[in-house]
């Protein structure tokens, strides 16, 4: 099942995604807990911020992986 096989290496991805977007999780983390009754559109900026990174920088090391190949 290639289809599988390809989500699996996509999922190996995120966590370095993340540690490569940390100002961004920061700034969210930090929004999130600022707010003592959070609601769905609080924090939007911030987390477009990291929405943004994660699925750049993921894009990216993907991109590397299947044009090493």
């Amino acid at each position: 099942m290639k289809s599988v096989t390809n989500a699996r290496q996509r999922m190996l991805h995120y966590p370095e995604a993340l540690a490569k977007c940390a100002t961004q999780a920061t700034a969210y983390g930090k929004c999130v807990t600022v707010k003592e009754n959070i609601r769905k559109s609080d924090c939007i900026k911030e987390f477009e911020a990291l929405k943004d990174c994660i699925k750049n920088t993921h894009n990216y090391l993907f991109n590397l992986i299947v044009l090493a190949k």
